[in-house]
C-alpha cells in the first residue's frame, strides 16, 4: 500500500473521530440547554436539508477544484465551525436558530469532503497492489475506528471538561486531517476536468450526476436504499438515543459508550467485508444488513439497561458492512469521467429522506415516547425490504 492510502485512511479516521466526538457533545448540550426533541428535531432537519439541496447544486465545484485541495479545504472549514460553537459557549449564548446555522453549513460541508475522500481515491489505486473492495473496507474500518472510540472519548471529555473540550478536539482532528493531505497525498487532478479538456466542454452540468443515478438501476437501487437507511439511522443516534439515556436519568458518558458499541459492531463488520477477497453475493448481503438492523430497532424499546447496548450492536454489525458495499457497487459502476458528481450527487441523495425521519422522529417522541419512535423506524426497514423483495433490482445486484 502506497504512502498516499495511508495517508487517506489516517485523515479519514481522524475527521470521523472529530465528528463522532461532536455527535456526542452537540446533542447533550442542546438537552442540557432545556432545547425540546421536537426543537432537536427542527434543528437536525435544518442541518441535514441544507446539506442536501447544496450538495444536490454543488456538481460544478466537485468539478473544478482539485479534489485533495478540495478535501483539505473542507477540513479546515469543519474546524472553523467547531471553533464559532466554542465561541458562543464561551459567551454563554446558545441561539437554537444560530446553532442550527452553524450545524447546517458544517454538513455542506461534510458533503462535499465526503464526496472528495470517494472520488479520491481511484486515482490512488494505481501501482498500490490494492483493490477497490478492500480500500472501501479499510476506509470503512477506519471510519468506525472513529465511530468507535470518538463517542467515548466524547462522553468522558463532556463530562470532565464540557462542551467546550469536546468540540475543541473536534476542531483539533480536522486540522490533522488536513495537515496529513497536505503532507502526504499527491494532486492527483480531477477526472471531470480532465475531461471537460479533453473534450473541449466547459459547461458543468450540474445534473449530470443526479441523473447518472436515475439511469442506472443498479445505481438508484444502491442510492435508494442508502437514503432509507439513513432516515432511520441518523434520527436513532442523533435524537432518539440521546433522549433516551437523558430520559432514564444517564450521563454523557452513559451516552458516548452506547454510541461507541455502536462504532465497535461497523468496525467488526468492516473489518470482515474487507477481509473478503471480492464483494459476495451483494443482494444477499444488503437484505441481511437491512433485515438485522429491523431487528435491532423493534427489540431496542423493551431491553432495559444492559439490553440496549445488545440492540445497538447488532444494529452496528448491519450497518458496518452495508456502508462499504453501497461504496464500493457506486465507486465501480459511476463513470469514471463523471465520478465526482456522481458520488456527490450519492452523497446527497442518501440523506434525501433524513429531514422526514427527524421530523417523524421528532413528533413520534413528543406524542408517543422514544420506544414508539423506534418501533416506527423499525417498520420502516422493514417495509423497504419488502419493497425490495418484489421488485426486480436484486437481479442487477447479483450481476454486478
Amino acid at each position: 500500500m502506497t504512502r498516499a492510502l495511508k495517508a487517506l485512511l489516517a485523515a479519514q479516521a481522524l475527521s470521523i473521530l472529530g465528528s463522532a466526538i461532536a455527535a456526542v457533545a452537540i446533542p447533550w448540550l442542546l438537552l442540557e440547554g432545556q432545547v425540546s426533541p421536537l426543537q432537536m428535531s427542527w434543528i437536525f432537519m435544518a442541518q441535514s436539508g441544507a446539506a442536501l439541496l447544496a450538495a444536490l447544486m454543488g456538481t460544478a465545484l466537485m468539478s473544478r477544484f482539485e479534489t485533495r485541495d478540495l478535501y483539505m479545504g473542507c477540513d479546515l472549514l469543519l474546524a472553523t465551525a467547531s471553533v464559532c460553537l466554542i465561541t458562543m459557549l464561551a459567551a454563554g449564548w446558545l441561539n437554537p436558530l444560530v446553532i442550527a446555522l452553524v450545524l447546517a453549513g458544517a454538513a455542506v460541508i461534510s458533503a462535499f469532503s465526503e464526496a472528495a475522500g470517494l472520488a479520491i481515491v481511484p486515482a490512488l489505486l494505481p501501482g498500490s497492489g490494492v483493490s477497490p473492495h478492500r480500500v472501501n473496507g479499510m476506509i470503512g474500518s477506519f471510519h468506525n475506528v472513529g465511530d468507535l472510540a470518538g463517542p467515548a472519548l466524547g462522553g468522558w471529555v463532556v463530562a470532565v471538561l464540557g462542551a467546550t473540550g469536546a468540540l475543541a478536539l473536534d476542531a483539533a482532528s480536522f486540522v490533522l486531517s488536513a495537515m496529513l493531505f497536505w503532507l502526504f497525498v499527491p494532486r492527483s487532478g480531477n477526472p471531470s476536468a480532465n475531461h471537460r479538456k479533453e473534450t473541449g466542454n466547459s459547461q458543468t452540468d450540474q445534473w449530470a450526476g443526479v441523473r447518472a443515478i436515475a439511469a442506472s438501476r443498479l445505481l438508484r437501487g444502491v442510492t435508494l436504499t442508502s437514503a432509507v437507511v439513513n432516515m432511520v439511522v441518523t434520527p436513532l443516534l442523533v435524537l432518539l438515543l440521546p433522549v433516551m439515556v437523558k430520559g432514564s436519568g444517564g450521563t454523557a458518558w452513559g451516552l458516548g459508550s452506547l454510541l461507541s458499541c455502536f462504532g465497535a459492531a461497523t468496525l467488526v463488520s468492516s473489518v470482515i467485508f474487507s477481509a473478503l477477497p471480492s464483494t459476495p453475493r451483494p443482494w444477499l448481503g444488503l437484505m441481511g444488513s437491512l433485515l438485522l438492523a429491523a431487528i435491532a430497532l423493534l427489540a431496542l424499546p423493551g431491553l432495559p439497561g444492559y439490553g440496549m447496548y445488545a440492540s445497538v450492536l447488532l444494529l452496528g454489525l448491519a450497518i458496518g458492512y452495508l456502508g462499504p458495499l453501497e461504496q464500493t457497487l457506486m465507486q465501480v459502476h459511476a463513470d469514471p469521467p463523471n465520478i465526482g458528481g456522481i458520488l456527490l450527487a450519492y452523497s446527497a441523495l442518501r440523506t434525501l429522506l433524513v429531514p422526514i425521519g427527524f421530523l417523524a422522529a421528532g413528533l413520534a417522541v413528543t406524542y408517543a415516547g422514544p420506544g414508539a419512535a423506534c418501533w416506527m423506524l423499525g417498520c420502516t426497514l422493514l417495509v423497504t425490504l419488502g419493497c425490495l423483495l418484489l421488485s426486480s433490482v436484486g437481479h442487477r445486484f447479483e450481476s454486478s
